[in-house]
């Protein structure tokens, strides 16, 4: 809003795919932090913060699942080490 009120003039949309890219992102960052802050309200900042460490790992196997990318046997081996930290210490 404040950029348009600075220039007010219409924004062209050349690529509607594109576009689409960017709502599903936003929706996507504002789900995460929603989410986040809802975890922070019934468990201890801790916990939290060990399960977001994890979210590269989930991000590499969602792309491994929907682009059929690869991930050699280490990938997975830390993948289980790592999963198997944040039980441990979700469960104390």
């Amino acid at each position: 809003m404040a950029l348009f009120l600075v220039s007010p003039h219409p924004v062209k949309i050349s690529d509607k795919k594109r576009e689409l890219c960017f709502a599903a992102a936003l929706t996507g960052l504002v789900l995460y932090f929603l989410l986040e802050n809802t975890a922070l309200s019934t468990t201890y900042a801790s916990n939290v913060g060990i399960i977001v460490a994890c979210a590269p790992f989930f991000v590499a196997v969602m792309v491994g699942i929907f682009f059929k990318e690869k991930q050699g046997v280490n990938f997975f081996i830390g993948f289980v080490i790592a999963i198997t930290g944040v039980i441990l210490i979700s469960l104390s």
